[in-house]
């Protein structure tokens, strides 16, 4: 038998196996592709620190992501089911696409993205006011405030070597007992959650803060009359010195006073709020404040603030030296203002 005579008995025998073969073939061909339509596809993405108005509803925030071959955010016009956001944090995250019901609307996406896992999350949130991780040298002011954030309770007054004024810890000091009255001089260990451990106390002074007396019951030395002027006008406040010495510097014209001691009368801003008082004047340049009615506005200042009313309080008499309006306690300067504001000595 010829070849050509074999290959047509070879065809008319098996011609039924063959098409079932090529039935058989094209069936796991369409399976194959319906098993890769049934499985999602997933890609890592980057989402970004921000929002942007989603184009379909401007009041509603869109997320910003790209993947590893994308240059700039792209805006993903819908959500990621399961991701939870935080607006100032970026994240890498792996997502599954999956098929979207298909409908009129103009901004229609095609498909929908579930949340398989947070690979990374970063805060890029900066903290200004966040405390530095280490050992810090603290000196602990005599005297509490209220709390900024709790008006109720009191809180410490602190700053580190170098530091002009002190500022409100508004938070606890894990391990240190305080007592009002006391100065301290102490070392702090703060860790990245801003919490505070006391580590040492290197001293501790009481502070003796006398009230004030009356000025017909405590004489008052008597003043050179070269220090004799009249006070009354505009003075901007320079210096705050407490009865333990320790020495608060202005040099903003925030706080100021005018006296008026005709009218028996000083008004003037007290760091955080406008306030008026009566003032009298007796002889020797004997100076008596009382009376101080102020707002109640708080503000980063408001302890020096409550310090310089306090002061003003406990004045007895005044001197004028040199363009210097200073206030006097015992023999003692605790107030000095200037008449030009752009004298900063």
């Amino acid at each position: 038998m010829n070849l050509s005579k074999f290959l047509v008995s070879f065809l008319l025998k098996h011609t039924p196996m063959i098409r079932y073969f090529n039935l058989y073939l094209l069936l796991c061909l369409c399976l194959q592709a319906t098993a890769q339509q049934d499985t999602p596809q997933r890609f890592t993405w980057q989402i970004a620190a921000e929002t942007t108005p989603c184009p379909a509803a401007p009041a509603t925030p869109c997320l910003l992501y790209k993947s590893k071959d994308m240059k700039e955010f792209e805006i993903l016009e819908e959500g990621i089911e399961g991701f939870t956001y935080v607006v100032g944090n970026t994240y890498t995250i792996l997502v599954e696409q999956l098929p979207h019901p298909v409908t009129d609307s103009l901004y229609a996406v095609p498909y929908s993205y579930k949340l398989v896992k947070v690979i990374k999350e970063k805060n890029t949130t900066p903290k200004e006011n966040s405390p530095k991780k280490g050992n810090t040298d603290w000196e602990v002011y005599h005297e509490t405030v209220r709390c900024e954030t709790t008006a109720t309770k009191k809180c410490l007054l602190v700053k580190t070597k170098g530091q002009r004024e002190f500022e409100v810890l508004d938070g606890v000091i894990t391990g240190f007992q305080y007592e009002e009255g006391y100065s301290y001089q102490i070392t702090v260990k703060t860790d990245s959650t801003g919490h505070y451990t006391m580590v040492k106390e290197k001293s501790k002074k009481f502070v003796q803060t006398p009230p004030p007396a009356p000025v017909d019951t405590v004489p008052a030395a008597p003043l050179p009359d070269t220090l004799a002027g009249n006070p009354d006008g505009k003075w901007y406040l320079r210096k705050l010195i407490d009865p333990a010495g320790v020495t608060y510097a202005s040099d903003h014209n925030i706080i100021w006073v005018e006296l008026s001691l005709e009218n028996g009368r000083i008004s003037g801003f007290g760091a955080c709020n406008a306030f008026t008082a009566t003032v009298s004047q007796g002889t020797q340049r004997q100076l008596t404040v009382s009376d101080i009615a102020s707002d109640s506005t708080y503000c980063g200042n408001k302890k020096i603030e409550d310090m310089f009313y306090k002061f003003l309080l406990l004045s007895e008499q005044y001197e004028m030296r040199e363009g210097q309006l200073h206030l006097i306690y015992k023999g003692k300067k605790i107030l000095s203002f200037v008449a030009l504001p752009a004298n900063k000595n």
